[in-house]
């Protein structure tokens, strides 16, 4: 036997007395058979219950309007109960239980959608350091001021220089989305173009700050803090390194005005949200006004002593 199931003395006036059911089941919980049992003695009881309290919520509605006696009276009652028991054979909703097949995995759970752009971003902040470096090495050793004697115009000195950092940049972020395609999964190809968009205005923000630092910095040293505080305050303020969604609302407030947060939502409209190339383009044209900015900073703050 699966289960044993003791009804005690006097357990029908009891239920209708009290509208409890005390069954004494004897089951060995350890085994799938008592389980089952258990859950089946303990459906039927329920139900039970649920017949006599219709019954009686029925009883009552009915004697409000018309006198029973005693006979007629319990006569009712056990016709609702009969009913109400009835109902249970075929209710109106039923619980299926199957076993599922393995669903195919999604886009948004590949672990390294966070971490693959993050990293591209802040490698790409990374190369600030490069770009205000040679700026300020160009300083020291003479040859901006051998420029300065050429027909060049102050801006397209900064250009031509940001326009060498910004192919090598965009290099950089090449081989990091090849890596991230073939090696980690993240499928940037499911929008080839609209990752390149997000890609080339994340280079070219990142240039002309690199050029605004160049501008502002007087010596190596100073170039490389100042480059140092640029990637982590917006790599890590930017959702780089953690989704924005996971912190307080100021975090993501102040979050949300980074523009390496744009970045990060651009790659993240295709590979995560599966969005098309329209979900790129206020996130590239934020980032390529931050560009324009820092640039125009850059010229305007450049020392051309």
């Amino acid at each position: 036997l699966a289960a044993t199931v003791i009804v005690p003395p006097g357990f029908a006036q009891a239920v209708w007395d009290r509208g409890t059911a005390e069954l004494l089941v004897v089951a060995d919980e350890n085994d799938t058979s008592g389980l089952v049992a258990s859950s089946a003695v303990g459906t039927a009881t329920t139900r039970l219950l649920a017949a006599l309290q219709t019954a009686r919520l029925s009883v009552a509605a009915y004697e409000a309007q018309t006198a029973l006696d005693a006979t007629a009276r319990q006569t009712y009652i056990s016709q609702a109960i009969a009913l109400s028991s009835a109902v249970w054979k075929d209710p109106p909703l039923t619980l299926a239980m199957e076993k599922a097949s393995a669903a195919p995995q999604s886009a948004s759970a590949n672990a390294y959608n966070q971490s693959s752009p993050g990293l591209l971003v802040q490698f790409t902040i990374w190369s600030l350091i490069m770009s205000a470096g040679v700026v300020v090495l160009e300083r020291k050793s003479g040859a901006m001021q051998r420029l300065l004697t050429t027909p060049t115009r102050p801006w397209q000195i900064i250009a031509g220089h940001a326009l060498g950092m910004f192919l090598l940049t965009l290099t950089q972020e090449l081989i990091l989305l090849a890596f991230g395609q073939l090696v980690l999964g993240v499928d940037y190809l499911r929008q080839p173009f609209a990752i390149l968009l997000v890609a080339l205005a994340l280079a070219l923000w990142v240039v002309s700050l690199g050029m605004l630092i160049g501008a502002i910095s007087r010596d190596d040293n100073q170039s490389m803090i100042w480059s140092l505080m640029a990637m982590f305050v917006f790599t890590g303020l930017g959702g780089a390194w953690f989704p924005l969604e996971g912190t307080g609302k100021a975090f993501q407030a102040i979050g949300g005005l980074m523009p390496s947060q744009w970045a990060m939502r651009g790659f993240q409209n295709i590979i995560v949200r599966g969005l098309g190339l329209e979900s790129v383009w206020l996130p590239v044209g934020i980032l390529l006004a931050y560009a324009a900015a820092f640039f125009a900073l850059a010229v305007w703050r450049f020392r051309f002593e």
